[in-house]
């Protein structure tokens, strides 16, 4: 109701016109992901022909689909101050003829405007044993993951985090399986591993935007197909919840949350979740992030980085490891990682857990008996909620991890 309420009043106080038809001269580029999933649900419910559809059937298209897409907004003032503010969306349309510019930017508008301020996402009630449920459920379709005899580790000694001293002469993975790293996901990762500048406050991406939104489609087209995500939107649907209304909104709200480049450190778009969880960067002389094992095997494993493993803190067999190392010369004094899971499955559990207990509540899941707290913070930038942090601890250690990991 809030959004016809918004999409009406603009229309009246703004135009003071109704919503005319689009016409076919009309192309909604890649970067308004929402406006093309907004406009591309209007095109597939008339089959992209608007031959003898009426002003009103397509106004109450796009209510409905403002509806199912957009999250609530604040007062209208605010709204279109910001709207002008980025101005969004507006440099992501591409318009063959002059003619058709005005019509599209009257229908466009009203969704514009909504969507600058109703990038936020709800509270979402859900209790401790049903996310326990869905973790392991994640688990258990989490086929592509590394099998025991495929990782081999050598934790070595137990170490501190208050100084830089190593407990480790060798690496942490004596053996991984390379045929494990020729599947889908893992390459898909693989080839996004370049794309990043490690120091905050540099501009990202380090590579074209190009380069970088193609191979960002390919990793999202694939994980976003897989067992695990598949089950992850599919519980989100089951409950209601407005980030998995459609497939698309829920790429969209993937894409926002893990991929959309925010400020770490002077005010440049240096950053992302994925980078800080996937990827890791360098912030203040230390190392920020990086929560990924194949990450940490890459890095250890490429003499250009002068990546050095110095011990562990807290290990769970080839679960789950609390680890300290230097990258470059600067300390990481301690950083967990789950082992052996894939890309799609970190991603999975991740995502659950920042959209149902973020902040200073823990999500508190399992893997293979290992109890475990997943502590996730957001950032809100612009309006605009993003990933600032995610990372496992590792629970107490229980007989049922024992006798599962033995």
């Amino acid at each position: 109701m809030q959004c016809i309420i918004l999409v009406s009043a603009i229309f009246v106080l703004v135009f003071g016109i109704p919503v005319p038809s689009p016409t076919r001269d009309v192309w909604v580029g890649p970067n308004c992901h929402m406006c093309e999933v907004i406009l591309n649900n209007v095109r597939y419910e008339y089959h992209n022909n608007f031959t003898g559809v009426s002003v009103d059937q397509l106004r109450l298209s796009l209510y409905q689909q403002c509806d199912a897409n957009l999250n609530g907004f604040t007062d209208m003032e605010r709204l279109l101050i910001e709207f002008v503010k980025e101005n969004c969306c507006v440099d992501c349309l591409r318009l063959k003829h002059s003619r058709a510019k005005m019509r599209s930017l009257l229908v466009l508008f009203p969704i514009l405007v909504a969507l600058v301020w109703c990038q936020k996402i709800p509270n979402f009630t859900v209790s401790n044993a049903e996310l326990l449920a869905l973790a392991k459920k994640l688990r258990q379709v989490d086929v592509h993951r590394a099998r025991p005899d495929q990782i081999m580790l050598n934790y070595q000694k137990h170490t501190v985090t208050r100084d830089d001293s190593d407990s480790a002469p060798a690496k942490l993975f004596s053996r991984v399986d390379s045929s494990l790293l020729r599947k889908p996901s893992y390459e898909l990762y693989l080839n996004l591993m370049d794309n990043f500048n490690r120091q905050t406050g540099v501009t990202e991406p380090r590579v074209s935007q190009t380069e970088e939104k193609a191979e960002v489609g390919k990793f999202l087209d694939h994980v976003l197909a897989t067992k695990p995500m598949q089950e992850l939107y599919n519980w989100f649907k089951a409950k209601g919840h407005p980030i998995a209304t459609s497939p698309q909104n829920f790429r969209f709200w993937i894409g926002q949350l893990w991929f959309s480049h925010y400020s770490r450190a002077l005010g440049r778009p240096d950053t992302s979740g994925f980078e800080h969880v996937f990827i890791g960067e360098a912030k203040n002389g230390e190392i920020s992030g990086l929560h990924n094992w194949l990450r940490f095997y890459v890095l250890e494993n490429n003499r250009t980085e002068n990546f050095d493993y110095k011990g562990f803190t807290v290990k769970r067999f080839n679960i789950m490891g609390a680890l300290k190392f230097t990258w470059d010369g600067l300390l990481k004094r301690v950083g967990s990682i789950l082992i052996g899971t894939t890309p799609e499955y970190d991603m999975a559990l991740y995502t659950m857990c920042f959209l149902s207990r973020r902040g200073r509540e823990t999500c508190d899941v399992e893997l293979d008996g290992c109890p475990l707290q997943i502590t996730s913070f957001e950032i809100m930038q612009q309006n605009k909620v993003y990933i600032g942090s995610i990372y496992p601890t590792a629970g107490r250690l229980t007989d049922e991890c024992r006798a599962q990991n033995r």
